[in-house]
């Protein structure tokens, strides 16, 4: 009975220790589980960003060969332009060639016909020259001639000077005479001018004056605030023995007013129009000798 009991307890406590072993592995197994899950969400994860960045890298890398592609092609273009400029310039320049060809064709023919014509020239020259020498020894043959005459009438030349010159001194001294002639008309004819100008503005100064005159005259004759000559003894007194119906009304005697001092006049200014005494112009005198 005992061994049974000691066998339940170690059954027991294996069973036990199993359960806590199992309970061990199973709490192990949930770990590992977690873990391996998180593993593979990090996988998962990073197999996305993997796929993400190749993506993007694929995508740049087409962008870049696209781009560079087009470049290369344009490239191409304006090669292939180049290469049509420069076969059109061939062309045009193999043209040009052939024209060229034929203009120097055509002055090689220029040029020999120039060289006949140059030959000819060549002869026409040394006739002119020989021409230009006997013309030149008649030159000097001429010029000779002209020194002997001109010292056989040299002193022809010089009167004959002379007389130029005093023709041309009385034809200066004609044209002075003229000229004073004219002056003194033009004098005369501007003095007589200022004379008639002159005669016209004394007698509009008479008239200024006349009315001037009568001007005055009247506002002599009518002005009353001027002081009277004489005025009445304001001292004299009358006469005791005065009878007015035998003497008359009596009237006060007249003596000579202090305040008076003249007849009035008008004052005197400047005339602005008077430019002094008229003098005559003086002329310069023809029959002066």
């Amino acid at each position: 009975m005992k061994k049974a009991s000691e066998e339940c307890h170690t059954s027991e406590d294996e069973s036990i220790k199993a359960e806590e072993d199992a309970a061990e592995w199973k709490w192990k197994y949930d770990i590992a589980v977690r873990e391996t899950k998180a593993a593979l969400e990090k996988v998962a994860n990073v197999q996305e960003r993997t796929n993400k960045e190749t993506q993007l890298r694929e995508d740049a890398l087409r962008e870049e060969f696209s781009s560079h592609l087009v470049v290369k092609e344009d490239e191409i273009k304006e090669k292939n332009k180049r290469i049509e400029y420069a076969e059109h310039c061939l062309t045009t320049l193999n043209l040009e060639l052939k024209a060229a060809d034929s203009k120097m064709q055509s002055y090689g023919t220029e040029i020999s016909s120039l060289k006949l014509e140059i030959k000819v020239l060549v002869e026409k020259l040394e006739n002119a020259n020989a021409k230009a020498q006997s013309y030149d020894k008649e030159a000097r043959i001429l010029e000779q001639e002209k020194i002997h005459l001109e010292q056989k009438y040299q002193s022809e030349f010089e009167r004959f000077t002379e007389v130029q010159e005093r023709c041309n001194g009385s034809e200066k001294e004609c044209k002075k005479a003229t000229e004073l002639a004219d002056r003194a008309r033009a004098d005369a004819v501007s003095a007589q001018k200022e004379k008639n100008e002159f005669q016209k503005l004394e007698i509009e100064r008479l008239a200024q004056i006349e009315r001037a005159q009568r001007l005055v005259e009247s506002l002599y004759s009518d002005w009353d605030l001027l002081p009277p000559k004489t005025i009445k003894d304001s001292e004299a007194k009358k006469l005791e023995d005065w009878d007015d119906e035998e003497d008359g009304e009596w009237t006060a005697p007249t003596i000579s007013n202090p305040e008076y001092k003249g007849p009035w006049k008008p004052k005197k200014i400047k005339n602005p129009n008077y430019q002094g005494k008229w003098k005559a112009p003086i002329v310069d005198n023809l029959d002066y000798g």
